[in-house]
Formats: structure tokens, sequence, C-alpha cells
């Protein structure tokens, strides 16, 4: 009985390995017929993680500016190279700061305009 069960396992074996050897020619065939889509999704992959990357490294960098211009005008309310860099970085913190500014002066004319703006 022992033969006979070697004679089994050992047709187990190659007819596992002939489906792996199918499934390799399988594939093969698939890699050659769309080759050139997968090139182009595996381009428009590593472009869009690349964009994503640089967006996200120039939000950082935006993000920095403003966070260094409110600072300098918390330091120095009269700066206005920090209030310039605000208005065209961050407008909504922009109109905050000068909501803050009028508030302070009592200044209600500026108050006005700025809840007239859009």
């Amino acid at each position: 009985m022992s033969l006979k069960e070697n004679i089994g396992a050992v047709k187990g074996e190659l007819s596992k390995d002939s489906e792996l050897l199918e499934y390799f020619i399988r594939a093969e065939r698939y890699l050659k017929r769309y080759k050139k889509l997968l090139v182009a999704l595996g381009a428009v992959a590593v472009a869009g993680l690349l964009a994503w990357g640089v967006m996200g490294f120039m939000e950082s960098q935006r993000h920095k500016a403003v966070s260094a211009a409110y600072t300098a005008l918390s330091a120095n309310p009269d700066d206005q190279e920090a209030l310039a860099t605000l208005q065209n970085k961050s407008p909504e913190l922009y109109d905050l700061v000068m909501v803050q500014k009028a508030a302070k002066a009592g200044d209600t004319a500026a108050l006005k305009a700025l809840a007239a703006r859009p």
C-alpha cells in the first residue's frame, strides 16, 4: 500500500504543479495583452501620488507663512507686511484680524464695512 500512496502523492504534486504552470501561463497572457494599460495606470498612479505630495507640501508652507504672519501681528499689530501676507494667503484670518482691530479701537464704521463685504 505504501507504493500506491507514494504514487498518489506524486500524482497530486504533479497536478498541483501543472495547475500552477497553467496559472502562470494565463497570467502571462493577460500581462502581454494589457501591458500598455497597466503601464499607463502605473504612471498615472505615480503622477497622482507625486502631485498629492507636492500639494501637501505647498499647503504646509502656506500654513507656516500664515502662522508666522499672525505671530508677527500679535507682537506688532501695525506690521503691514504681515497684514499683506495674511490678506494674500488667508483672507478669512485677515478679516478676523481686521474685526479684532476695529473692535479694539471701537471703530463702528470699519466693523460695518467689514460686515458688508461678501
